[in-house]
C-alpha cells in the first residue's frame, strides 16, 4: 500500500489520511496533497532536503570604509585588498556613516565644516 492510503476496513475503499496532521512533518508549512504532502517555505528561506526550510544566505561580503585625510579607502576586513578614492576640495575628513541599502557614504570636513555624500564606489561627490 502507498503512504499516505489508509484502508477503510468497513468499506474496502482507499481514503486520503492527512500528512500534515500532527505537526512537525515539515520545518514550517506542511501542504496535504492526495496520498502525499508537501512542504513549503517562508520568504526568505529555502527548502532543503524535503523538509527544513533553511534561511537565505545574504551573498554580499563585509567590507570596510575608512578615512585618510583626504580619501575614502575600501577594502575587505583585513586590507589586504583595497582601493583608496581620492575625494577633490576635501581637506579634513572626519565623521563617517555608511548607508547600506542606498550605497552611500557620508562624512565630514572638519576644516572647511561641511557634510558631503558620495557613493561608495568614489562616484557622485556631493555636498
Amino acid at each position: 500500500m502507498e503512504r499516505g492510503v489508509v484502508l477503510n476496513y468497513f468499506v474496502s475503499v482507499g481514503g486520503d489520511t492527512n500528512e500534515c496532521d500532527p505537526p512537525g512533518l515539515c520545518s514550517q508549512h506542511c501542504i496535504n496533497t492526495k496520498g502525499s504532502y508537501k512542504c513549503i517555505c517562508e520568504e526568505g528561506y529555502e527548502l532543503v532536503k524535503g523538509k527544513q526550510c533553511l534561511a537565505i544566505r545574504n551573498e554580499t561580503k563585509p567590507y570596510l570604509v575608512v578615512t585618510s585625510q583626504n580619501e575614502l579607502v575600501k577594502g575587505d576586513p583585513s586590507l589586504q585588498h583595497y582601493i583608496s578614492m581620492p575625494m577633490p576640495g576635501v581637506r579634513s575628513m572626519t565623521g563617517l556613516d555608511v548607508h547600506i541599502a542606498d550605497n552611500r557614504v557620508y562624512f565630514s570636513d572638519s576644516s572647511q565644516k561641511k557634510i558631503y555624500r558620495v557613493q561608495t564606489d568614489g562616484s557622485n561627490l556631493t555636498e
